[in-house]
């Protein structure tokens, strides 16, 4: 067998490429194994996290005047519920500030899910980057199964001015009780 580093290196790796591992439990014995298989295995330890990014536009932002709402996850199916973990927002400002008079929150149906995004972020002047938080404080966030998590603003939100975008990261699991 020849020295491991003398082996070139594979330009195009595919999942059913294999490489050798012990088997600890068979005495080391070397064998080989896909790289398809090892993404399973490291898989079945994954988590159900998830993790998206939404951009709104200014004329998104806009048409939330007088109350809406925006989907940002879809409703994951029957006994699936989305418990929201963190949320980051980045605000990019352009030219104009906007001029909300209230916060914006996330929902799940009709459940707030413990996290606001504040004026003091929206109407900002400059580029500003934050992550929200979603701690309850010892509290307790109920969570409705087979619902999305959308971006609500209140019947009494105004909002007339702003052209900035603002990205909104969200980091959430998806948990099924079925």
């Amino acid at each position: 067998m020849a020295i491991i580093y003398s082996y070139p290196p594979i330009s195009d790796l595919s999942g059913s490429d294999t490489i050798l591992v012990n088997d600890v439990s068979k005495d080391n014995s070397t064998k080989t194994t896909s790289i398809d298989d090892i993404k399973s295995y490291v898989n079945s330890f994954a988590s159900d996290s998830k993790i998206t990014q939404v951009t709104l536009t200014p004329v998104q932002l806009g048409d939330l005047d007088g109350g809406g709402e925006i989907e940002l996850v879809p409703a994951q199916g029957a006994n699936k519920v989305i418990s929201l973990v963190d949320v980051t927002v980045f605000l990019d400002y352009t030219i104009e500030v906007y001029n909300f008079n209230l916060s914006l929150e996330i929902k799940s149906g009709s459940l707030t899910q413990n996290v606001e995004i504040p004026t003091s972020i929206l109407n900002s002047a400059t580029d500003i980057y934050s992550r929200l938080d979603t701690d309850t404080g010892g509290g307790t966030t109920d969570l409705l199964p087979n619902t999305s998590l959308k971006l609500v603003a209140s019947p009494s939100l105004t909002v007339n001015t702003g052209e900035s975008p603002l990205t909104i990261s969200l980091l959430y699991r998806v948990i099924d009780f079925s």
